[in-house]
């Protein structure tokens, strides 16, 4: 039985075109599972900076409100007509509280150190803004407004738009609320002393007289005792005098 010759020299077979195969099968789909993980970190990354931007607008409008809620807009005081992070004015809110890098910024991320910027405008909640807040109506003028755009309550209603525009690396967020001015009465108490007893020396500049000037108030104790709820030296000379 004769074998068969094998010619070690012989270049015919298919080893080397399977391997070549074989080997473009593997880089293709590497390149594909490359791109998708590229696609995710790209998607990641947007997802991040647009909520960068929409916590920074959030804050913007916040910081808006707390300047109105210390000086509403008014006739006399009305409020800017447009505040923007590039250019500080004493109604408007100050941008290094808000973004970037400083000590007193709020919002301090990667995002927001860099690149970050925002809006605000106050206008009325009349005339083409009555019910509902239209951009490309802000600017015009409203009925018995005196300024263009009208820029504090002129209606009187005790309400106003607030439109707060950032953006951060690109991605552009705003909102708007319609602010409602609140007063809250608080109940003081009219009493010059509230305690469980008192005892006043005759030590001061008062002549040797111990004094509590409770004139349109009153001192109140808690104690039953007679001897040792009030213990005042003299008696009063005029009235609100103790």
């Amino acid at each position: 039985m004769k074998l068969p010759h094998t010619n070690l020299q012989d270049e015919r077979g298919w080893m080397l075109v399977t391997a070549t195969l074989l080997m473009t099968i593997m880089l293709s789909v590497a390149v594909v599972a490359l791109g998708l993980v590229d696609s995710d970190n790209n998607r990641t990354r947007n997802d991040r900076e647009a909520e960068s931007a929409l916590n920074l607008d959030e804050g913007v409008l916040y910081a808006q409100s707390l300047v109105m809620a210390q000086q509403w807009p008014s006739q006399t005081v009305p409020a800017e007509n447009e505040c923007t992070s590039a250019v500080v004015k004493a109604a408007c809110p100050t941008a290094a509280n808000l973004a970037g890098s400083g000590g007193s910024a709020t919002f301090t991320n990667v995002d927001q150190q860099v690149g970050s910027e925002w809006t605000t405008k106050v206008r009325d909640n009349g005339g083409a803004l009555a019910t509902a807040y239209d951009p490309e109506q802000a600017g015009l003028a409203q009925p018995g407004c005196t300024r263009i755009p009208c820029t504090y309550d002129a209606n009187g209603d005790d309400e106003l738009w607030v439109q707060a525009q950032s953006i951060v690396r690109g991605q552009p967020r705003n909102v708007v609320a319609r602010l409602r001015r609140e007063e809250l009465a608080e109940n003081t108490p009219r009493t010059a002393v509230v305690a469980g007893a008192l005892s006043v020396t005759n030590k001061g500049n008062h002549g040797g007289t111990p004094i509590i000037d409770a004139a349109g108030s009153e001192v109140i104790v808690r104690c039953t005792s007679a001897t040792d709820c009030i213990n005042v030296t003299e008696r009063p000379r005029r009235n609100g005098i103790v």
